[in-house]
């Protein structure tokens, strides 16, 4: 083999090593479902599209759970609409952030995909000023669903789309029964049905807690 030809098979495979250490700058996307331990905690998280039609599945959104502004723990979660999802994660205090891209840097832009056509805006200014999210050991925290809607424009204006956080208190009371009714679903996998049994008291703990907190005032209004 020549030189030339050792040293850019040298070069790829140091850019094949280097791969998954850059893909860990842009987060880590958490275990779902997963039987928990005494390391670790859960979010609940869900996500709607309302397109021109209405609201539907065929789409995705991702956002980011950070701990201590990046410096800690980065959470990339991807957010299939229409069902809760549960995430596993290290206890920690977090905020919610924009995703970041493979160099690890912040990206400006939200992209929404909704029945095939990807759009894009500015990172929310109400999550960007969302108070922490405190996780505690063992337990489960349901942040709430996002949503995002096409906006209706007037002819020949090219398309809006606004993304919020719904967290009210019966919000997030329904994503965590949602759940549970899930996992207790007879026809539930094996898998699900065995995470309902390992997380049922957390479960039932972040049920009453929700049940307990007063109405919480949005701390920004989004402009009409």
């Amino acid at each position: 083999m020549s030189y030339d030809g050792s040293m850019k098979r040298l070069a790829a495979w140091a850019a094949l090593a280097a791969f998954p250490l850059l893909a860990a700058c842009s987060g880590t996307i958490p275990a779902r479902n997963g039987e928990p331990d005494e390391n670790l905690s859960a979010i609940l998280i869900g996500s709607r599209l309302i397109g021109p039609t209405g609201e539907t599945r065929s789409g995705r959104l991702w956002i980011n759970l950070e701990e201590d502004g990046g410096r800690g723990g980065v959470y990339a979660l991807p957010l299939p609409p229409g069902q809760p999802l549960l995430y596993e994660v290290e206890p920690g205090l977090y905020r919610l952030a924009p995703t970041r891209n493979i160099l690890g840097w912040r990206q400006d832009q939200l992209a929404v995909t909704i029945q095939g056509r990807i759009y894009h805006l500015p990172f929310p200014r109400e999550l960007l000023r969302h108070e922490d999210i405190r996780i505690k050991p063992r337990k489960v925290v349901p942040i709430g669903v996002l949503v995002a809607k096409l906006e209706p424009v007037l002819p020949g204006q090219a398309p809006r789309i606004r993304v919020t956080l719904d967290e009210d208190v019966e919000t997030r009371r329904q994503l965590v029964q949602r759940f549970i009714r899930a996992m207790m679903d007879p026809n539930a996998s094996s898998d699900l049905r065995s995470t309902a049994l390992a997380w049922t008291q957390a479960l039932d703990q972040s049920l009453v807690d929700v049940l307990s907190e007063p109405e919480r005032p949005k701390l920004y209004q989004p402009a009409p």
